[in-house]
């Protein structure tokens, strides 16, 4: 018989779908494994730790508080999205296809393994005395923070909300929200920490914010991260989906490093990290994915190496990312069009006419 690991975040609705995912997999035959609450990586972590067929996180992430919805793996995480196996299982349901078993599947609980994951996300780290500003949100990461934090003695650092909030009462569970923002940017403006970070509901993404409460592009994260690991490795291999800006993509480039570009999402970005070896994947989400992890995302993991990369530098981190900014950037804009495939048309038929245009078609358009 298969057996599927199941996980969930803090939310109010994520007790009842569990119930409810339990009779559904158990139905059809199949073992349940329960590991309770805890973040997205963490589970990332289980399936490459417990035996199991795959599993699901019941989470709907950074949305509001009213939504939720499951993120679906495979055997050693594979992801199953759009373009992915989710089609299949749209189908089965669409012609009510289900499956019958003979015999009724069991459930066990899993026993608490973040001990284990915090070793994991903090071995061979060598941090020098920093202060920090962490904002957990309310969600799944105040059930795995203070024990990773705990191990690394070196890190000083103030918690907000630490404790779990199924309606996320204080600031909503997207840290690109400007209202979430606020708390932590306030702390930071005291002057008394090196740099902040803010979890999403699930504890996948991670914003970094700089001394002075400033947000920092992901994109710039990323390229201080491929800093060090061209230290040890030459020709190190980041990938980032085509919305990276062309300073950044320069700056790994002249610094040594190859950058790879994938679409957008974590479908996408880790097959790509698998197939190319590379030791990092970055998106302007929050999204950071590392080879050491499994070729998954971790924003805790995130949030470790760059404290261990600042503590060992004097210079703050509004500085460091200067030279990544040798470009002017918008920003991401979002607005709502009609007709959104005859409008790409039109601009690739328009850009096309340009002698020294370059379009690529991989996410969208992109013209160069």
């Amino acid at each position: 018989k298969l057996t599927l690991l199941l996980c969930r975040d803090v939310r109010i609705s994520s007790l009842p779908l569990r119930s409810a995912v339990v009779r559904g997999v158990t139905d059809a035959g199949c073992h349940v494994i329960d590991a309770g609450v805890g973040t997205t990586p963490f589970f990332y972590f289980l399936l490459h730790t417990v035996v199991c067929d795959g599993g699901i996180m019941i989470t709907a992430s950074h949305n509001p508080p009213e939504y939720n919805g499951m993120k679906i793996r495979g055997r050693s995480g594979i992801p199953v999205a759009e373009g992915c196996g989710m089609e299949e299982i749209r189908d089965i349901v669409g012609k009510k296809k289900y499956l019958h078993a003979r015999s009724q599947g069991k459930m066990e609980i899993l026993k608490d393994l973040r001990g284990n994951y915090a070793t994991l996300l903090t071995k061979k780290n060598i941090m020098k005395p920093i202060r920090v500003v962490v904002d957990a949100c309310g969600g799944a990461a105040t059930f795995v923070l203070p024990h990773v934090l705990e191990k690394l003695s070196s890190l000083i650092y103030k918690p907000l909300f630490f404790e779990p909030d199924g309606k996320f009462l204080r600031h909503s569970p997207n840290p690109l929200d400007a209202h979430s923002q606020k708390y932590i940017a306030k702390e930071l403006r005291n002057g008394r920490y090196r740099f902040g970070a803010i979890f999403d509901g699930d504890g996948d993404r991670v914003l970094f914010f700089d001394e002075k409460g400033n947000p920092i592009s992901s994109e710039y994260i990323g390229a201080l991260f491929m800093d060090e690991f061209l230290k040890k490795e030459k020709n190190a291999i980041v990938v980032m989906p085509p919305n990276t800006s062309r300073g950044v993509r320069e700056y790994i480039t002249e610094h040594g490093g190859n950058v790879k570009t994938s679409r957008v999402g974590y479908a996408f970005i880790q097959p790509m990290m698998k197939k190319t070896r590379a030791l990092l994947g970055v998106e302007l989400s929050g999204h950071f994915h590392f080879k050491n992890f499994f070729f998954k995302d971790s924003g805790i993991l995130a949030l470790v190496k760059l404290a261990e990369i600042l503590s060992r530098h004097t210079r703050p981190l509004s500085q460091l990312i200067l030279p990544m900014q040798s470009y002017i950037s918008s920003g991401e804009i979002n607005f709502s069009v009609k007709n959104k495939t005859e409008l790409l048309q039109r601009l690739e038929t328009h850009y096309k006419e340009f002698k020294n245009s370059k379009i690529s078609k991989l996410d969208g358009i992109s013209v160069d």
